[in-house]
């Protein structure tokens, strides 16, 4: 397979909703990126695998940690690219 040259542009990819971008689906969308010439990046956005966000949003029980919240929502996109 011939490498395509790059072609000067960054493509981001990542999940959507509370599921973060580094999951085998990302993975394979970055291949695909790669293979037409793309940089690019993804990120866990500091839950890790996370796809259920019990694990990572909550203090207790209906008890949202608004910290970690809002760093999803808003320091992820500044920290991927």
């Amino acid at each position: 397979m011939e490498n395509p040259s790059w072609n000067e542009r960054l493509q981001a990819v990542g999940g959507g909703g509370f599921a973060p971008g580094r999951l085998a689906l990302s993975y394979e969308a970055m291949k695909g990126a790669l293979g037409d010439g793309y940089a690019t990046v993804t990120t866990d956005a500091g839950v890790g695998g996370s796809q259920e966000p019990s694990a990572w949003a909550l203090l207790s029980e209906g008890n949202v940690d608004w910290g970690r919240l809002r760093s999803l929502a808003s320091v992820s996109l500044d920290d991927e690219v």
